[in-house]
């Protein structure tokens, strides 16, 4: 996992400029360190995203992606080690991952996704999670040397060498924009409803309940994201603010 400032997005311009189609406005964005403030409530998984002791396992090796516990294993055990804390929801987890099983849609991107710092951004045409690129292509190197990673990997290191002679031969050099991509997003046709609803918090939390904006995809999959001003964050996301 990448690790440091160099993972992090630096700002809403940032994405503005590198990540927004031409005229596409945002029109929410929350950041987000993942960790263990992403909780997981998907059938056959434990709240941590491992396999339950019986069932999920036989489901997960019957479907034949045994690879998504040990994935989502370590997204949410990341902040152990890094202390971080994030800014999401004040009294509960940042994120809750929902959906019925280990290939439902909403557990399928956030396996695609083992990146820890990101945000999470509305616009008119996507809902998505945009991360630097650095730390996408370290994930993606690091879960598999495919061919397809080892040319990216050499792309990237010619690409480094490049900037580093230019750098050494530059009196001044500028600096350099950052390269922000989408871990996973979805079109406004895969995205069914956007909602407030109402959480149970586990008990580590305190239990009670905590309200959160919901994203339900088209296979009722869907992610519940942690926020200081719900009512406000939902009219934002639909564009009514």
């Amino acid at each position: 996992m990448v690790s440091g400032k160099k993972t992090e997005i630096s700002s809403v311009l940032s994405l503005r400029e590198t990540w927004c189609r031409p005229d596409e406005p945002i029109l929410l964005f929350k950041w987000h360190r993942q960790s263990t403030l992403t909780c997981f409530d998907v059938k056959g998984f434990d709240l941590k995203g491992r396999p339950l002791p019986s069932l999920g396992r036989r489901a997960v090796r019957a479907a034949g992606i045994g690879a998504l516990a040990t994935v989502l294993f370590v997204v949410a055990m990341t902040e152990d080690a890094s202390g971080e804390t994030g800014g999401g929801s004040p009294s509960g987890p940042e994120l809750f991952v929902f959906g019925d099983g280990a290939e439902c849609a909403a557990a399928t991107a956030i396996r695609s996704a083992n990146a820890t710092m990101g945000c999470w951004v509305f616009t008119p045409s996507r809902f998505a999670f945009v991360v630097r690129a650095e730390a996408l292509e370290k994930d993606q190197d690091t879960e598999s040397r495919s061919l397809l990673g080892r040319v990216r990997s050499v792309g990237t290191d010619l690409l480094d060498i490049a900037k580093g002679a230019a750098v050494e031969s530059a009196a001044t050099p500028s600096r350099e924009p950052e390269r922000i991509v989408s871990a996973f997003e979805f079109s406004p046709q895969q995205v069914t409803n956007v909602q407030l609803a109402w959480r149970k918090l586990p008990r580590k939390y305190g239990g009670g309940n905590s309200r959160y904006l919901r994203v339900t995809l088209w296979d009722g999959s869907g992610f519940d994201l942690g926020t200081w001003l719900p009512e406000r964050a939902l009219a934002m996301a639909l564009g009514q603010q």
